[in-house]
C-alpha cells in the first residue's frame, strides 16, 4: 500500500521538502507572499504527485503525476534562480539545490519512461490480432 515510501526518489524529494522550507525561513519578511512560498507550494507537491502516481492507477495516470512533479522540479529550479537573483540565496546554497534538483528530476525521468514502456506494451497486447488473408 505505501511502496511508494521505498521508492528513492521519493525519499529524496521529501527531504528536499525539508530543505526548502528550511532555507526560506530566512527569506525577508518584506516580500510577504513572495518567492518563498512560491518554492514551498512548487517543492511540496513533488512528493505528493509520486504518491500519488504509484497508488494503483493505471499507467497512463501514473505518467501525468510523475511527469507532474518532474515539471514541479523544473519550477522549482527556476524559482531557486529569481531567489538568487533577488539575494535570498548564497550561490553555494543554490548550486547544492540545484544539484539535488537535477538528480531528483533524473530519477523521475527513469521512473516515467519505466511505465511508458509498460503501457507501449499493454497497449501493444491489448491490439486485436489480424487474421491473414
Amino acid at each position: 500500500m505505501n511502496e511508494y515510501k521505498d521508492l528513492n526518489v521519493w525519499q529524496k524529494t521529501k527531504a528536499l521538502v525539508v530543505r526548502i522550507y528550511e532555507i526560506t525561513k530566512a527569506f525577508p519578511d518584506a516580500q510577504g507572499y513572495g518567492i518563498a512560498e512560491e518554492m514551498r507550494r512548487s517543492v511540496i507537491f513533488v512528493p505528493c504527485n509520486i504518491a500519488k502516481g504509484c497508488w494503483g492507477f493505471m499507467t497512463r495516470e501514473k505518467l501525468q503525476f510523475l511527469t507532474e512533479a518532474r515539471n514541479l522540479l523544473f519550477q522549482l529550479d527556476t524559482q531557486i534562480c529569481i531567489a538568487h537573483d533577488l539575494g535570498n540565496l548564497k550561490q553555494d546554497v543554490k548550486d547544492s539545490l540545484i544539484v539535488d534538483i537535477v538528480a531528483c528530476q533524473k530519477m523521475l525521468s527513469g521512473l516515467i519512461s519505466h511505465n511508458r514502456e509498460r503501457l507501449e506494451k499493454k497497449t501493444t497486447l491489448n491490439q486485436p490480432v489480424e487474421e491473414k488473408k
